[in-house]
């Protein structure tokens, strides 16, 4: 596989985290935990794919789309990551370790676990957005390739809309 290619697999995984986190967060909010068993099912499995490929881009090391394999200068992006979140390296694995132990435990191999709780995805959401827009600064051609977005946080922000419309329209759920 080239670089090229190896990137813009990445940058799309990038793009399918963020839409599954927005669909996860759009109904959410929409169905205010109504138990209904079919749109807890839906939106709980939005976030199990969100972490899958979060953990492709971030989780294992030796993967091929993870950002140390990708990225032109790994290590620069890892320093800036960590300063622009205002992050340790200690903080940051921990926050790792707790979105890999979901995916490990009840979404990838389900352990003697009947309930658990969903992580916090906010800072998972915020690297994502800084792998993807470095991948468009180490390689500027994937700027021509049209399933990819020129903004990341307006990227999420319509898919956000377009899931909330969609499930309040599914549901008869209307704004307040």
């Amino acid at each position: 596989m080239h670089d090229i290619d190896r990137a813009k697999t990445a940058a799309l995984l990038c793009c399918h985290f963020a839409s599954n986190l927005a669909y996860y967060g759009a109904g959410r909010i929409v169905l205010n935990h109504t138990g209904e068993p079919f749109w807890l099912s839906v939106i709980g499995n939005f976030v199990d794919i969100a972490v899958l490929e979060w953990c492709k881009l971030f989780g294992n090391r030796n993967g091929k789309y993870h950002w140390s394999k990708v990225l032109l200068s790994p290590e620069t992006f890892r320093s800036d990551m960590l300063n622009q979140l205002g992050l340790e390296q200690e903080r940051f694995d921990s926050m790792y370790l707790t979105v890999k132990r979901y995916r490990d435990e009840f979404v990838a191999h389900l352990e003697d676990v009947e309930t658990t709780t969903v992580p916090n995805m906010n800072v998972p959401y915020v690297l994502a957005w800084s792998y993807y827009r470095q991948l468009r600064t180490d390689y500027p051609s994937l700027a021509s390739i049209k399933e990819l977005p020129k903004d990341y946080g307006n990227y999420f922000a319509v898919h956000s809309r377009d899931a909330e419309r969609i499930i309040r329209l599914a549901t008869c759920v209307h704004a307040k």
